[in-house]
């Protein structure tokens, strides 16, 4: 039998529901009847009581040409310590990154804090994807007023509860994103002038974090932490503290190991939230438990959902997909690792090409930070010249996003004042995700030339250095070099030796130097010295004497690349040794 519609609403009313709350009950839907629902919060309050249904996550004033969101009450709250050009470098002490600090909760009255919290990272964007993650709370009491609605108007009608027929309820997060989309379409640009588009596929993200108390005893089988959550089985079991699943929270690392623990990162959070909530929803919606409001009091929760002591509150994270910047780096100096290297809790080598191309682009970009990904690399003592070495940085959410051709100029200048220009970079310009990904692809295939100092125990003929220049498609078999055994698995790689070319040097004739051009990732130090016969045949065997390596530089990397030679992906991911 329906349930007549005013006296739904009057029901609603006296429960202490909020005028949204009323009518998402009531069945009006947002994508229609928008207007409706924007009526309703101008007829809501700051100062009215909590509403039971929604937690007050609609309880929001949605007039934009109201200032008290930008008088102190919160408004930025997106933890990127953003703004805008001279602001930022001010935040972050005059380096230019943005600084990471603690997403903040924070009361909501005011849609515009919304709106000033999506412009608080300082993002340059020109579309928006709006996420909003709710507390597990508020499935529980979605269930609750449903159950009790249903036992009010059986009563009335002198009928079981089950055959009460209400409207389908709207859900608050349609609700919510209806009101609140168009608002950060036309204000959430660039101070207020830019129209924005909202788009679920955009880079730019825009995450609420909706918390409040009530989930803990309320919602307790779904724990934000992902303990005692039964798996993803969704519909089965009953509400409140009669879910006793076994326990699945996290462990800490022992107290005598001294590991340090890390906070929770906004991504973590958000993620547990959402699954947490998501898992409440699907148990509150389909579980007996929940069917009806004996049911659901005997899994102690109540109902009506009584009046909560304070609103939700709302953590507010901006966030952008990463850009990825691609060139090619030249590393002038020796005694420089690829990437930071760390032993014994001491820094190993001055510096890295990865800090030193971080320096400069994450700054540019205004990023959190980045990662490498190169063509192979190189050891630390050895030198990449010639053309460079292709690479890509995947930067990791940048305030600006398309650095222009003149501008990745002045980025390789920087590059080249910075540090005495030990680490430079030729040929920056914007890459993308797949070619990021391919960077390793079709390393067998790559060719990489090399030039190297060596010695030989015995002066070298012109027969010798005939011999070494004679060599054509010379294929070797290099068992793991014993210097990376420790930390590589054990294998015999079959490297094919393209060309070389030696040369005496004048005056010293057990020195020569040998150019040669290899199948990447042939370690070429074994290839000269045989690695106590590992690699064979080498140059020792060629020559009939021992030799060894003193010097070598990287002086080629055979590969096109957009922007730096070419186009396509592939490149080498084993290292030039």
């Amino acid at each position: 039998m329906p349930a007549d519609a005013d006296a739904v609403k009057a029901e609603l009313a006296r429960l202490g529901a909020c005028p949204l709350c009323v009518l998402r009950f009531h069945g009006t839907r947002c994508a229609s009847e928008r207007d409706a629902y924007v009526a309703a919060a101008a007829s809501t309050s700051r100062d009215d009581a909590p509403c039971p249904c929604c937690l007050g996550v609609l309880q929001l004033s949605l007039d934009v040409s109201s200032s008290r969101a930008r008088s102190g009450e919160g408004a930025c709250t997106s933890g990127d310590g953003g703004g805008d050009g001279d602001d930022a470098a001010a935040a972050s002490g005059g380096s230019g990154k943005p600084k990471q600090t603690h997403v903040e909760r924070v009361d909501v009255s005011s849609v515009m804090q919304y709106v000033d919290g999506m412009r608080a990272g300082g993002h340059e964007m020109n579309a928006f994807a709006l996420e909003v993650t709710l507390p597990p709370a508020l499935a529980v009491r979605q269930a609750a007023t449903r159950a009790h609605l249903a036992e009010v108007f059986a009563s009335a009608a002198d009928a079981d509860a089950s055959a009460a027929e209400l409207p389908k309820a709207e859900d608050v997060k349609d609700v919510f994103r209806a009101l609140v989309i168009p608002l950060l379409e036309n204000f959430g640009g660039k101070d207020g002038r830019a129209r924005l588009k909202h788009s679920n596929d955009a880079s730019f993200r825009f995450s609420l974090l909706f918390e409040h108390e009530a989930s803990a005893t309320e919602a307790s089988f779904a724990p934000v932490d992902g303990g005692g959550r039964g798996g993803g089985g969704g519909g089965s079991g009953g509400g409140g503290g009669r879910h006793h699943h076994h326990d699945r929270k996290r462990k800490l690392p022992p107290a005598h190991l001294n590991v340090p623990t890390m906070p929770d990162a906004p991504a973590a959070r958000w993620s547990a939230h959402g699954n947490a909530y998501n898992y409440a929803e699907r148990v509150a919606s389909s579980s007996p438990s929940y069917a009806t409001s004996s049911a659901c009091r005997a899994a102690g929760v109540a109902v009506p959902p009584s009046p909560p002591r304070r609103k939700t509150t709302c953590r507010m994270l901006t966030y952008h997909a990463p850009v990825y910047v691609g060139g090619r780096y030249l590393k002038w100096a020796r005694g420089v690792p690829q990437s930071p290297w760390v032993a014994d809790g001491e820094t190993v080598g001055e510096g890295s090409v990865q800090t030193s191309l971080e320096a400069v682009v994450v700054r540019r970009l205004r990023a959190d930070g980045a990662k490498l990904n190169a063509a192979g690399r190189e050891d630390m003592d050895v030198r990449m010249l010639g053309g460079g070495r292709p690479f890509i940085l995947e930067v990791h959410n940048p305030r600006r996003i398309a650095p222009s051709t003149a501008e990745c100029a002045e980025m390789e200048r920087e590059l080249e004042a910075n540090g005495d220009g030990v680490v430079t970079a030729s040929g920056l310009h914007l890459s993308d995700h797949e070619r990021y990904r391919a960077m390793h692809e079709g390393s067998a295939e790559k060719e990489k030339t090399y030039s190297a100092v060596c010695y030989a125990a015995r002066a070298l003929t012109d027969a010798d250095v005939a011999k070494l220049c004679g060599v054509k498609d010379l294929v070797v078999r290099q068992s793991t070099p014993t210097r990376v055994l420790h930390r590589r698995s054990a294998a015999v790689r079959e490297r094919t030796i393209a060309s070389m070319s030696a040369e005496a040097v004048p005056g010293s004739p057990r020195f020569f130097t040998l150019r040669m051009t290899t199948q990447a990732g042939t370690y070429v130090k074994e290839f000269v010295h045989g690695d106590f016969g590992r690699t064979s045949p080498n140059v020792g065997t060629l020559l009939g004497c021992p030799c060894d390596i003193l010097q070598l530089d990287v002086t080629d990397v055979d590969m096109a690349f957009a922007g730096g030679g070419g186009s396509g992906g592939g490149g080498g991911g084993t290292t030039d040794e």
